[in-house]
């Protein structure tokens, strides 16, 4: 990360998230999530690293604001099912 800017460094970490992930919504199993969020959230000490983030739509990403990372698994198995 050496010289890297910080909008640099995070392109780099969506890359990671998606080449890991692939090019859906953790959330709601959709394709091409614009957003990157905090399975533990920024406010609760979580860090911009590949195993804290993944890939998530904008409306997704705000419906689990606030939740802790057991909460938004359990979301996310909900709305995969709704999904299925």
């Amino acid at each position: 990360m050496g010289g890297e800017t910080k909008g640099q460094q995070l392109a780099r970490l969506r890359q990671q998230v998606r080449e890991r992930d692939g090019p859906w919504c953790y959330y709601c199993g959709r394709l091409y999530p614009e957003t990157l969020d905090h399975l533990i959230e920024r406010s609760m000490g979580g860090r911009y690293v590949l195993w804290n983030v993944v890939l998530a739509h904008q409306h997704c990403n705000l419906n689990v604001r606030g939740l802790t990372a057991e909460e938004k698994r359990h979301h996310n198995a909900l709305l995969r099912i709704a999904h299925a």
